[in-house]
């Protein structure tokens, strides 16, 4: 016969992100919620101006930010915004920043002959927008808007 012994966790040692990533599938829903929140063009470039000097101090060493670069964020961007936020937020924003940033470039990837107007979108005739359309249906929603901040994702995901 086996015994078995419940110890109670001690919620007060652990931090509010050892929990969120431990979290039941409610709080990971939750985070991904708030990852379809709208983030201004000013909060943007400033979170990824300071993710890009915390890689720069090293604090981004190979898989992800550690935990000194994701509190300096976290700390830095509650004092200019006054909005905290928990760091998977900040990595979600990366994340889909990052998708978005290579579906642009796959459909500009090895074209020649591109045409941008003062806007910074696609100025292209409309045979050619046709022929990226058969080739990729994502190209479409490209061709009326340009995603904001390429000129931020370029110089973060550039080596994508």
């Amino acid at each position: 016969m086996s015994l078995r012994l419940s110890v109670p966790i001690m919620f007060s040692e652990f931090s509010l992100s050892d929990l969120v990533q431990v979290g039941h599938k409610s709080q990971q829903d939750k985070i991904r919620r708030m990852a379809d929140d709208k983030w201004t063009d000013e909060e943007v470039r400033y979170f990824f101006a300071l993710y890009a000097d915390e890689k720069k101090k090293g604090n981004r060493p190979r898989s992800g930010m550690n935990l000194a670069g994701r509190e300096f964020i976290v700390n830095k961007f509650e004092e200019k915004f006054g909005k905290r936020w928990i760091w998977d937020r900040f990595k979600n924003k990366v994340d889909i920043s990052r998708k978005a940033y290579v579906k642009f470039k796959k459909l500009t990837h090895n074209r020649t002959g591109l045409v941008y107007d003062a806007l910074g979108r696609l100025e292209m005739s409309d045979a050619w927008w046709d022929q990226r359309i058969a080739e990729w249906q994502g190209a479409r929603k490209y061709k009326t808007k340009v995603p904001p901040n390429m000129d931020v994702f370029e110089a973060e995901f550039g080596a994508v």
